[in-house]
């Protein structure tokens, strides 16, 4: 039998082929276009052809883009494919006492030696995403730069107007930004009359805000103890920041609209939608990053795969349960840490859940990782067999304690 380790990069990759045997038949670079596609299946070819023997898979880092188009070619000519999670390379490597030099020719030979190291990648197949996964990906990957940007117009608000950070609840409301972005600083609300803010408030908050919010601010104004922003260079960063945070909402909206649309006839995500304490979003990306839920022998399988499952360490008659594994799709990860403090509050299944956990002495973290291995597993059901969610209440708990809505992870 023969394996192939590919150790990718933008331009080139570094390939190598050898047998159960640790024979190697060849370790060489190719380039990553069509004439290095053809230089890899000629050389794989004629091994296979002088040999006598099969290809048992090709196997390659899962990091980044650089391997996407090989493995999409190679995937249609027929050969096995399979993406290694780069922590399990790096364990691999380690054991083969090479952890002390690393390079892309060393990487190939781990790489190639992984079916013959552990029986289980013989066996092993790469995990299959929906396409839908890459719009809720990009909304992922855009609602992190919001948080960016908003987490630097809150360091320069706090600088320039502190008491305003510690007087609005919620500073990138469209009330609030907008407020920003007109009178950035107190000297600026202060140079204008209490009428015409109390115009701009009102006419932007539908009522929310009336003249007592407008009385407090310039109040607050009045006594800032903000850095006196002479040159105006604070309120050029702060109207930039408010101007960003303003596009990637509006990109967001779009987004979401894309993947609703593309959602609309997809029964599962309906279904998944279904349960009180989940959006469509989040729906969406459950369903595009389990994929199908064939690709599981278990629920405990995608759970592991979600990465929510403690890792465990024995000796002798003593176990120690740690934190959760990092070996994990961190996308699917993200996703059911965020509906896990959700349906804790909107959900009257997982709110039991989070009572139970904090009556038995864990912490809100602990109570969360177990909710969303519950929701994994509802997933998996409801992926496998088709059917709709069905609520499944535990024992419910004597006097409950009130779930966290704090939604740092």
């Amino acid at each position: 039998m023969l394996s192939v380790g590919i150790d990718a990069a933008l331009a080139e990759h570094q390939g190598e082929m050898r047998s159960d045997n640790g024979k190697v038949y060849w370790n060489s670079r190719f380039e990553n276009n069509k004439e290095g596609l053809a230089k890899l299946v000629k050389q794989i070819e004629e091994v296979k052809k002088d040999t006598g023997e099969s290809v048992i898979g090709i196997y390659a880092e899962a990091m980044g883009t650089y391997f996407a188009p090989f493995q999409y070619r190679l995937t249609q000519m027929g050969y096995r494919v399979v993406l290694v999670n780069p922590i399990e390379v790096k364990n691999a490597r380690t054991i083969k006492n090479l952890n002390k030099n690393k390079n892309d020719r060393i990487d190939a030979t781990t790489l190639a030696s992984l079916p013959w190291m552990d029986e289980k990648y013989r066996n092993q197949e790469s995990h299959q995403r929906y396409p839908i996964s890459e719009l809720t990906r990009l909304y992922q990957k855009v609602q992190r730069m919001e948080t960016q940007q908003k987490n630097r117009l809150n360091s320069d608000i706090t600088r320039v107007f502190p008491e305003l950070i510690q007087f609005v609840k919620d500073l990138d409301s469209k009330t609030v930004l907008k407020l920003l972005d007109k009178y950035p600083t107190p000297v600026k609300m202060l140079r204008v009359s209490e009428d015409k803010l109390l115009k701009l408030v009102k006419s932007t908050s539908r009522g929310g805000f009336g003249s007592e919010f407008v009385k407090k601010v310039r109040e607050l104004s009045k006594d800032s103890i903000g850095v006196p922003d002479t040159e105006g260079v604070l309120e050029y960063r702060i109207k930039y920041f408010i101007k960003s945070i303003r596009e990637i909402k509006e990109s967001l909206k779009k987004i979401e609209k894309e993947i609703t649309r593309r959602t609309e006839g997809i029964e599962e995500v309906q279904m998944i939608d279904d349960m009180r304490g989940i959006q469509r979003i989040k729906a969406a990306s459950l369903y595009g990053e389990v994929g199908s839920a064939e690709q599981f022998k278990t629920a405990r399988k995608l759970q592991g795969y979600g990465g929510i499952t403690a890792k465990r360490n024995q000796s002798g008659s003593k176990e120690w349960i740690g934190r959760p594994t990092k070996i994990a799709n961190h996308y699917l990860r993200s996703t059911v840490s965020v509906c896990a403090r959700s349906l804790a509050h909107h959900s009257e299944e997982f709110r039991e859940i989070y009572y139970r956990e904090k009556m038995k002495g864990k912490t809100d973290t602990q109570a969360y990782i177990i909710i969303g291995n519950r929701l994994l597993y509802h997933v998996f059901t409801i992926l496998k067999n088709k059917k709709p969610y069905r609520k499944r209440l535990p024992m419910s708990a004597k006097q409950p304690p009130s779930p966290s809505i704090s939604y740092k992870g």
